[in-house]
């Protein structure tokens, strides 16, 4: 687990710059993403598959979904402001460090307080490459809105 002031700085920056993913690798910034939802996530894998071992992730909202995708890439920590307990359930085991500021049954939409979409997508498959697959379609059918 990384210090607590290094984790929350890295929230606080996320926050500052209106981000909903930030990225970084040896203190660079790798990538970064102000639009909602997995489309991000989804663009940081089509330009970095396999790419990210050793990385630290810093999202917003931390769904089974992103996990599980983040896992598969072996990402070295991850921040979240918000994560659903299913979520820190799969990675606590695995290795990652895992630092959230606040933690919730799980991801809603924040219109409807219904499960998020990409929840129930992240529950529905079990091997990534298939939900990795799954989330492109989705994103091409509904793309993301701000």
């Amino acid at each position: 687990m990384a210090p607590e002031a290094d984790w929350k700085a890295d929230l606080r920056d996320l926050e500052k710059h209106k981000l909903s993913i930030l990225v970084r690798y040896d203190g660079k910034t790798l990538f970064r993403s102000d639009k909602p939802g997995m489309e991000p996530l989804v663009e940081l894998l089509e330009a970095n598959m396999n790419n990210l071992v050793g990385t630290t992730v810093i999202v917003r909202s931390l769904g089974i979904a992103a996990a599980k995708l983040l896992l598969w890439q072996h990402v070295m920590r991850i921040d979240a402001l918000v994560a659903s307990r299913p979520a820190e359930d799969l990675l606590r085991p695995s290795g990652i460090a895992v630092n959230v500021r606040r933690s919730v049954e799980r991801i809603t939409d924040p219109k409807t307080h219904q499960p998020c979409r990409y929840e129930t997508l992240g529950v529905k498959f079990d091997h990534p490459e298939e939900l990795y697959s799954a989330l492109r379609s989705e994103l091409l059918i509904f793309p993301a809105r701000k």
